[in-house]
């Protein structure tokens, strides 16, 4: 069992900010937190390396580049290959129906 991290204040305030935006540099952080630069990336790596931060994302939006919708899933399945080959076929099938829907176009 993984060992818990304790978070105090300023491990929060890193984690808000760059939920907020994932580009925050360092050094705006540490002077919103009152700490130095140096501080704040020892933070970040020994979050990273507990697995608190698992890494960053970019959020699209879909209406943008001509979509009206995104819709992403993922499922893990423990079953012989066999079966996992038959779902990914099942959903391969679902993904080219939604996004060749008369309703909405998809990605």
């Amino acid at each position: 069992m993984p060992s818990q991290v304790k978070l105090d204040e300023i491990d929060v305030n890193i984690i808000r900010v760059l939920q907020r935006d994932a580009r925050t540099n360092f050094a705006d952080i540490a002077k919103d937190s009152g700490v130095s630069i140096d501080t704040i990336s020892k933070r970040f790596k020994k979050m990273k390396r507990a697995g608190i931060i698992r890494g960053t994302t970019v959020l699209l939006n879909p209406k943008s580049f001509g979509y009206d919708c995104v819709a992403s899933f993922g499922i893990r399945v423990d079953y012989p290959k066999d079966t996992r080959s038959g779902l990914l076929q099942f959903f391969h099938g679902q993904t080219q129906h939604i996004r060749h829907s008369d309703s909405k176009k998809c990605w």
